[in-house]
């Protein structure tokens, strides 16, 4: 049995046609500018994320990151008075780009698995380390009850 050269040719095509779809389907990476709702525990100017969501829904977020928060002084000043090392809900815009992280990883089912290492500057308390911080300028925020941290 032979099969015609154009048969072959639309079967070995099939494959590089999904994964065009597919690269056009793939939402964007979240960049400066970008409006970010992010859920986390406050220490003093900063924001260790445990959930983060885009206003725009098609664009993808880093998980575990820490922000440092700017914004109105007054409103940072009660947001630190009334919830500091409590959890947090912050709605801002991005002021710089995320950090590249080095991990590979995929969602499967409702976890997120990865494989590889965070940035070199992530989780390292020096003066460095904060300079990387990406920035979240606040606009609004809601505090709770529940304690984080020390």
């Amino acid at each position: 049995m032979r099969i015609p050269f154009a048969a072959l040719f639309v079967i070995a095509a099939l494959p590089a046609a999904a994964a065009a779809q597919s690269d056009e389907a793939r939402p964007r990476p979240t960049r400066k500018g970008d409006t970010l709702m992010v859920k986390g525990c406050l220490s003093g100017t900063s924001l260790q994320a445990t959930e983060t969501s885009a206003t725009d829904s098609a664009a993808i977020l880093a998980g575990g990151l820490m922000f440092r928060l700017t914004g109105d002084k007054d409103l940072l000043k009660d947001l630190r008075a009334k919830h500091d090392r409590r959890l947090v809900e912050v709605r801002g815009i991005l002021k710089s780009d995320l950090p590249r992280q080095d991990v590979q990883s995929r969602n499967v089912g409702r976890v997120r698995i990865g494989v590889g290492a965070p940035s070199p500057a992530a989780g390292r308390p020096d003066a460095e380390a904060k300079r990387a911080l990406p920035v979240l300028e606040v606009k609004t925020f809601t505090g709770g009850d529940t304690f984080c941290g020390r």
